[in-house]
């Protein structure tokens, strides 16, 4: 069961303030309102607004704003636990900034948290338990998806890169295994993971390529049938034909 300590919303602190801990005896969340840093154990992060930072017990920690001559606005809680929490503790996020995409959430919890601890019925202790808990999954569900979309964006220029190879190069004899081999990644992550970022499997997009650059040349009837066949990598004009009517509806001569 998770307790709230003391907490507050929209604090602001003055220009050039540092708030310091040497050892904190509980766990502290935030979540800052403008751009600051935050010193951990000596080292110190920058953050933007909008960041939440969860802190776990004994450290020492600081922050401040990144700006000069400029205070920082934060809200922040200071909550403890029971050993019945203790898993679920190990594996969230602490010590850095998280980004967040609702700010106005963060807020919204607390709030409701402070408005039950002033209650203080015999509901309260749960409630605010089950928000506090809220909180946290909130913030470990960001970092997640935050690492998710820093791994797409990584994966997405190595993936866009094999892609214009793809279409610049379709005439040549492309396969599976050379454009995985590429990327460095097994053949079935390679498909999978070019499916997700472009809605399409490597083959498709390749005979897709192939198939425009038929239509071109074909609109410009500087070559036969068979030639066009080859110039753009099909291995016969058999398979080139029967793939150009399935696409089409014409034959390559009708077109």
């Amino acid at each position: 069961m998770f307790k709230f300590l003391l907490g507050q919303l929209g604090t602001t602190h003055k220009p050039n303030y540092v708030w310091k801990e040497n050892n904190l005896s509980c766990y502290l969340l935030m979540h800052f309102k403008n751009d600051f840093f935050i010193v951990v154990n000596g080292k110190k992060i920058d953050g933007k607004a909008g960041d939440f930072v969860l802190h776990s017990p004994n450290g020492s920690y600081a922050h401040g704003s990144r700006t000069v001559n400029e205070g920082f606005i934060n809200d922040w809680f200071l909550f403890s636990a029971d050993e019945n929490d203790l898993d679920f503790l190990k594996g969230l996020p602490y010590d850095k900034p998280i980004s967040n995409g609702d700010a106005k959430c963060f807020s919204k919890f607390l709030s409701e948290i402070i408005n039950e601890n002033i209650r203080n019925d015999k509901f309260s202790p749960h409630l605010i338990s089950n928000l506090i808990f809220h909180m946290l999954c909130m913030v470990k569900r960001t970092e997640a998806e935050n690492n998710i979309c820093e791994l797409n964006n990584v994966a997405y220029r190595e993936m866009h890169q094999i892609r214009l190879h793809i279409h610049k190069h379709c005439d040549e004899k492309l396969n599976l295994k050379s454009m995985a081999k590429a990327t460095g990644y097994s053949v079935s992550h390679f498909c999978a993971l070019y499916k997700k970022l472009f809605s399409t499997s490597p083959i498709d997009d390749l005979l897709n390529a192939r198939l425009e650059m038929a239509k071109k040349l074909l609109t410009l009837r500087n070559h036969k049938i068979s030639e066009i066949a080859d110039l753009c990598g099909f291995s016969s004009i058999y398979h080139f034909s029967k793939f150009f009517k399935n696409k089409t509806g014409k034959n390559p001569s009708e077109y």
